[in-house]
């Protein structure tokens, strides 16, 4: 008889659906307690957060502030986000999945998915 494993209980926080970013978002993305500005590619958006593409690993639980501005520039948000995963791309980056305080209204989303 097959028994349950802890993977198979495991919960996926990540419940609301991803998109794919339209293309030229820009996204700025602040350390908030350094203020240490950085570039970040931005891999997906959801209502409650974001894959970041990060040249240097930012560790889990670190709050960061994530801006992002769509390429007419005629929308912009900024959320506090809490970095949820870390994880190493093929290309020497970092996946940065981080989860916002307050997740964007859909009306926010759709200036920035594709």
């Amino acid at each position: 008889m097959h028994s349950p494993t802890a993977s198979s209980h495991r919960i996926d926080r990540r419940t609301p659906r991803r998109y794919s970013p339209l293309p030229g978002i820009f996204c700025r993305v602040n350390l908030a307690d350094v203020g240490d500005a950085m570039p970040a590619g931005l891999m997906d958006v959801s209502e409650g957060g974001v894959g970041l593409m990060l040249r240097r690993p930012i560790p889990p639980e670190t709050t960061l502030t994530v801006t992002l501005i769509n390429s007419p520039g005629l929308f912009a948000c900024t959320r506090t986000a809490i970095v949820r995963y870390v994880r190493n791309r093929p290309d020497g980056d970092f996946h940065v999945g981080c989860q916002f305080d307050t997740p964007l209204a859909h009306r926010e989303l759709q200036f920035l998915q594709a």
